[in-house]
């Protein structure tokens, strides 16, 4: 399935609604493939990824648009290009 990916870390605390802190957003022509062996994986670690969102999308040009737009808006640190992951 094609598609667009967030990866997040998911925090809840006692008596709170849960919260997301989103890491890493991509696409991918098949969403069965991207996470293993991610090159983004140690900065996943580092952060706690714990939740991966989908959003099926078969147009290669709007899975593209969505990335950018929310890359733009999140500003997710692990598709920083700083830091050695």
């Amino acid at each position: 399935m094609p598609g667009v990916y967030l990866v997040a870390s998911r925090s809840i605390e006692p008596g709170q609604k849960p919260t997301y802190s989103p890491l890493f957003v991509g696409a991918a022509v098949d969403l069965s493939k991207p996470l293993k062996n991610h090159a983004r994986g140690e900065c996943f670690q580092l952060y706690y990824a714990n939740v991966v969102g989908v959003l099926r999308e078969e147009r290669d040009g709007e899975r593209d648009q969505i990335v950018a737009d929310l890359i733009d808006g999140l500003a997710p640190p692990c598709n920083s290009t700083e830091g050695d992951w």
